[in-house]
């Protein structure tokens, strides 16, 4: 193959993964991110405590722009929504609500999620049923895709992890270790309700600078190999429970549905970072510039996780 085909074949595949790259960020922000939540919590047969979650951004939103049934008040001073029947199985509509977020609707009796409902611009009424909606679903779903890339740090992770396979056996070697690895700790998490740490935050730039290490020295094996690769999914899962903190607050035990379709999420962020990645670099593997490329990547993420890194650590400090 000639050095122009070669070029060509690389930068067509670089193209290819700026393009699908935007593209997964632009759908999973199309409905204007994951769904703002309100948590509905029973204190009576027909009452019940509101409360209204942020997301990561800070947004939360106002119950006051649902319009409920009409034998239904709000009252905003005191949170808390009293109806003359209960709210389960009835309709709630969302169509003056002044944002293009989806809101996710949650009932909680006794401390577990019992029914959901899903309002957005594109179907502003909907019913509280009994189990959890598909809409529910992909909201969570598109959570995790938004939180792996929207986080510069896992994007890095698992680009290095593409390049630094040398063949298509070791990349799905590398990415199971590191699929392993995260979502153990992400249920574990889950379980226990870790809080997101400071600390998890400094080794997940920690181990960017290992693995960008590995690559600029050419080592194939990522340090330990797959065993090292899983134990660094441990951390970043650790990271990713946070995300799924954020998503499923003030949402009472919802069962295992956010955790699956948030989970799922993050597979899908990863694929879309790590296939045209190594594509790109199995194309330019057998040129002459293949090992300053790679020097490069490595040297551009190492530099950018021991940044974040020292930064991390000050703030602890402080």
């Amino acid at each position: 193959m000639s050095n122009r085909r070669r070029w060509r074949g690389i930068g067509l595949a670089l193209i290819a993964c700026a393009c699908i790259f935007v593209g997964a960020a632009g759908a999973a922000l199309a409905h204007g991110g994951p769904p703002l939540r309100l948590a509905l919590h029973a204190v009576s047969a027909s009452s019940y405590a509101v409360v209204a979650s942020a997301d990561e951004a800070g947004e939360t939103a106002d119950p006051s722009w649902l319009v409920w049934p009409e034998d239904c008040a709000y009252d905003p001073a005191r949170r808390f929504l009293s109806c003359d029947a209960p709210l389960e199985g009835r309709a709630i509509d969302g169509s003056k609500a002044p944002t293009n977020r989806e809101i996710l609707v949650v009932v909680a009796r006794d401390g577990v999620a019992s029914h959901v409902a899903v309002v957005s611009p594109q179907a502003p009424v909907a019913v509280l049923r009994g189990k959890a909606a598909p809409a529910a679903e992909r909201g969570f779903f598109v959570a995790g895709i938004v939180h792996v890339l929207g986080g510069w740090d896992h994007v890095a992770f698992v680009a290095l992890l593409a390049a630094v396979a040398t063949s298509v056996a070791r990349l799905l070697h590398l990415v199971t270790g590191f699929t392993v690895g995260h979502a153990a700790s992400l249920v574990a998490a889950a379980l226990v309700r870790v809080e997101p740490s400071a600390l998890v935050e400094v080794a997940i730039a920690a181990s960017i600078v290992v693995l960008a290490r590995d690559l600029a020295l050419g080592r194939g094996h990522a340090g330990g190999g797959a065993s090292v690769v899983t134990g660094f999914g441990l951390v970043h899962g650790l990271g990713f429970a946070g995300g799924l903190a954020s998503a499923t607050s003030g949402l009472a035990q919802g069962g295992w549905l956010p955790l699956v379709a948030f989970n799922l999420g993050i597979e899908a962020g990863q694929i879309v970072v790590v296939v045209p990645i190594f594509v790109a670099f199995a194309l330019l593997r057998r040129h002459r510039h293949d090992a300053s490329v790679r020097r490069l990547l490595a040297y551009a993420a190492g530099t950018a996780g021991f940044a974040a890194a020292i930064s991390r650590l000050e703030g602890i400090v402080q």
